[in-house]
């Protein structure tokens, strides 16, 4: 039996936490492990305890959690997080891009359509709400033209690292070898100045390219 996903939730309003908690313990495949309030909090929870998608709340109080993304990043590597907010303007979500999210959905979104993302950002996926992913669009950027130096199995490599598969599924599906595979990852990341998968998925989705 595979294990539960473990979320932990980063918010400050006590209802919206109390919400949450009730639909992922509903959810067979999910386990909460930890909430927090504030940043110092969130930052001690994924020290202390193993955490696979993290529910981040873009502004808590006054604090601006987009700040928080690197400092997360860095004490839990593995860890994959989905942002969560009730604003979604191009600057915002510009700043959020860049910060190296793996997915980000309006508060408003549907209960199911929440677990949906959550399953898929744990499997390695990029998830943004279509709305989110219309205020990061910018093809005319300077961003968007490098797209124009990958080549034709690059870019097919590209839109397979969107899906979330791993370098051998890439392999196998493209009837090439793994080392191959990793040698056009390489290429992409730097034609695309990027340093991981979730960082060229975004900046595909944000230009519109993918």
């Amino acid at each position: 039996m595979n294990k539960p996903i473990r979320v932990a939730m980063v918010e400050d309003h006590p209802v919206v936490r109390e919400g949450l908690r009730v639909l992922l313990d509903l959810a067979p495949d999910m386990e909460v492990v930890g909430e927090a309030e504030n940043t110092a909090a969130a930052l001690a929870l994924v020290a202390r305890v193993p955490v696979d998608v993290l529910l981040l709340d873009l502004v808590l109080g006054q604090e601006d959690t987009i700040q928080l993304i690197p400092a997360l990043r860095k004490e839990a590597p593995s860890m994959r997080i989905l942002a969560l907010s009730s604003f979604t303007d191009p600057p915002r979500m510009v700043r959020l891009a860049s910060a190296g999210v793996d997915g980000f959905l309006p508060k408003s979104v549907e209960p199911d359509h929440l677990l949906a993302a959550i399953r898929q950002v744990a499997a390695g996926r990029v998830v943004l709400d279509r709305a989110i992913a219309e205020a990061l669009r910018d093809p005319d950027s300077e961003e968007a033209k490098k797209f124009a130096e990958l080549t034709p199995r690059e870019l097919e490599i590209l839109r397979l690292l969107v899906e979330g598969l791993a370098n051998k599924e890439i392999a196998d599906r493209l009837r090439i070898s793994e080392r191959t595979v990793k040698v056009h990852v390489q290429h992409i990341f730097a034609k695309l100045d990027v340093r991981d998968r979730t960082s060229a998925a975004v900046l595909a989705i944000r230009h519109g390219w993918l």
